[in-house]
């Protein structure tokens, strides 16, 4: 079980504060653990992501079961569809090829707004917004 505490964000100012929310999907290549955090907060920024130890225990034990490497840095960067680092036309341009298919997990990068159902033009006018924004 997880909630909200299990784990710690920082950006590079030092800032900490706690995802919105947190949920273990079972994806195709596995368990995914997704990690929702407020855009205003992340957008533009390098954050260091960490599962805080102590944490995650096995439900018929008390032992902890997290081991190895806790913290990863991430990029987190609104319209980067294409994982550059940049929003540039090359966003903008592969955001316009998934036009109007359905989100899955190999489209979801192209649904900017998060609204689920297929990629539409908020999402390509939400690209074209952030062009020329970039992360560290």
């Amino acid at each position: 079980m997880l909630d909200d505490n299990d784990l710690a964000i920082e950006d590079s100012a030092h800032y900490i504060y706690y995802a919105k929310g947190l949920a273990f999907n079972n994806g195709s290549q596995g368990d995914v653990l997704e990690i929702t955090v407020d855009g205003n907060e992340s957008n533009k920024q390098r954050l260091t992501l960490e599962l805080l130890t102590g944490k995650f225990h096995r439900p018929t034990k008390a032992k902890a079961i997290l081991a190895g490497v806790r913290a990863r840095e991430v990029r987190c960067l609104v319209g980067n569809v294409t994982s550059s680092g940049n929003v540039n036309i090359s966003d903008l341009s592969a955001d316009k090829g998934a036009l109007f298919t359905p989100v899955d997990q190999s489209t979801a990068r192209f649904d900017v707004n998060l609204s689920g159902g297929s990629i539409n033009a908020v999402d390509l006018a939400l690209v074209k917004s952030r062009i020329f924004d970039s992360v560290p």
